[in-house]
């Protein structure tokens, strides 16, 4: 999943209710049921996400998914 699908998913629930609270219920329906494709470990990752609320859900994808991302690909650009 693309930080600009991880950010549409999170936009969607802010402006669509029913959504967001079925993506708080069973995030991997919810998500896969709007067209988006996951694999089975970010199904498994979202089923396990904190998500009480949707300001923990974002906060949880925030440091599983778009951080640890950036920081292999800031990896790559570092000198010896």
């Amino acid at each position: 999943m693309s930080k600009e699908d991880i950010h549409m998913i999170l936009g969607l629930a802010s402006v669509d209710q029913t959504f967001c609270k079925a993506l708080l219920l069973d995030p991997c329906h919810a998500v896969c049921e709007k067209g988006f494709h996951l694999t089975q470990e970010e199904c498994d990752l979202l089923n396990h996400a904190e998500r009480d609320t949707i300001y923990t859900l974002s906060q949880y994808l925030m440091e599983h998914l778009i951080l640890p991302s950036a920081s292999k690909r800031s990896d790559t650009f570092k000198e010896d």
